[in-house]
């Protein structure tokens, strides 16, 4: 059973792939990509095992081949960055919510305190995360021209900027991980 919150119900951390959603689907196998680098994987997890914020059931082959794939299948720069993924998502308390709406936007109810402020130096519709089909993942909408800099540098701390690049970045993740692990 996988622990990531957001998998929350799910028997199977990585499931068998669905049919292609549209003729231009060709996305590969998750088993597949994972079988690829078998050896890969069992030497950073063989790495990881010893590390208390190691947990083999979220930590899993596919969490780990996405450091090596990011990483030319080398092991020990892929090993380091997983290290420093472990000590980050520990730190912000990223595994222990799911953060996934359907939407991200102004006024969404979100827990990211700095996103209505955020929004309030934004032209209305110059930004919106979305998820149209839990299928196939995020899709982001932002017209850069409407995002007023000076206004967002007055408004908002280089804390509650931090905070909102996370939401957004985590929230992005959950998702896609998901679709992933569904898919």
């Amino acid at each position: 059973m996988a622990s990531w919150a957001w998998m929350e119900g799910h028997a199977v951390p990585i499931a068998d792939p669905i049919d292609p959603v549209t003729e231009h689907d060709d996305r590969r196998a998750v088993k597949d990509v994972i079988a690829e680098h078998r050896k890969e994987i069992d030497a950073v997890k063989k790495e990881l095992e010893a590390d208390p914020l190691y947990d083999a059931t979220k930590h899993d082959d596919l969490w780990i081949v996405r450091f090596l794939i990011s990483h030319k299948k080398k092991v020990p720069p892929a090993l380091t960055i997983a290290r420093l993924a472990l000590q980050f998502r520990d730190k912000h308390k990223l595994d222990d919510n799911d953060i996934r709406t359907p939407t991200v936007g102004p006024l969404d109810d979100t827990p990211c305190e700095g996103l209505n402020r955020f929004a309030d130096c934004c032209a209305k519709g110059s930004f919106q995360y979305v998820v149209p089909d839990s299928r196939r993942g995020v899709v982001t909408y932002l017209d850069v021209s409407g995002i007023n800099q000076a206004k967002l540098v007055k408004m908002l701390s280089d804390s509650e900027v931090f905070q909102l690049i996370l939401y957004l970045a985590e929230w992005n993740f959950q998702w896609l991980d998901y679709v992933t692990r569904t898919t």
